[in-house]
């Protein structure tokens, strides 16, 4: 019987929760789930195939289950599904060398539908940032759309900060609109650097990276982190991150 319920697991993140409603509604006038090819219409057209074959027969092992005792094994799941998606997706993120035992999308993928998310706001935070062409092209695109885009970046040594590259300036120069700041000389008293890596979109996305804003490290360094979809935690990231500018914690970088 636990086969059958992880089926219908994967089937509440397959199906649409307004598909397993219906479905759940449907086999409440079976008999028995036997007689499931009567709904097989209920299924819809975009039905994933071969996760529909193992239900349909792990479901054949089970010949007693009723219509109602299915139908209550699909609400439950739909309530499952409703729940994890309040508490957010997550997805491991991997720039580097590949395996054959798991499935990884790119760092630069990530932080691309991280900003192609963003609809009104995006905050960025990096230790440096260069040579990130394809990074830059869809922030010109957040821009064109309206999207407010925040940048928390180290300052260059000849501001104060510990790199030798000015990254504000460069960004400032392919995205005029942007905002940039840095850590307040007055708050961070102890001449510590900015080393998080970041990126939020909106309150309902956000990537966090040990990748900084570079095409090296978009491309070929061995970088890890997690996309986070939805829940409470993009939330939390961006009320802190806009926390540090209300609070003054971080300034805007003069000239930049």
């Amino acid at each position: 019987m636990d086969s059958l319920f992880n089926i219908i697991a994967e089937l509440s993140f397959e199906l649409s929760p307004d598909r397993m409603a219906l479905l759940a509604e449907k086999f409440t006038r079976l008999e028995n789930v036997a007689q499931i090819n009567s709904v097989r219409s209920a299924w819809g057209p975009n039905i994933n195939r071969s996760l529909f074959e193992r239900f349909i027969r792990e479901l054949a092992k089970h010949p007693g289950m009723t219509g109602n005792e299915l139908s209550i094994a699909f609400k439950s799941a739909i309530a499952v599904a409703k729940f994890s998606d309040g508490k957010g997706r997550q997805e491991l993120i991997w720039t580097g060398p590949a395996t054959s035992s798991v499935a990884v999308r790119h760092t630069e993928q990530a932080l691309c539908e991280v900003i192609l998310s963003a609809t009104r706001r995006l905050f960025i935070v990096s230790f440096v940032a260069y040579k990130a062409d394809g990074i830059i092209a869809a922030l010109t695109d957040a821009l064109l759309r309206n999207v407010q885009i925040d940048f928390l970046l180290e300052t260059s040594k000849e501001h104060g900060g510990s790199v030798d590259i000015d990254s504000a300036a460069i960004l400032k120069e392919k995205l005029p609109t942007a905002n940039f700041y840095a850590w307040a000389s007055e708050q961070n008293i102890g001449a510590a650097s900015v080393h998080a890596k970041c990126a939020v979109a909106d309150e309902s996305m956000a990537l966090i990276t040990s990748a900084n804003l570079t095409g090296k490290a978009m491309e070929h360094n061995m970088e890890l982190g997690v996309l986070i979809r939805d829940g409470a935690l993009p939330k939390q990231l961006a009320n802190h991150l806009y926390g540090l500018i209300a609070e003054k914690i971080i300034s805007p970088i003069r000239g930049a």
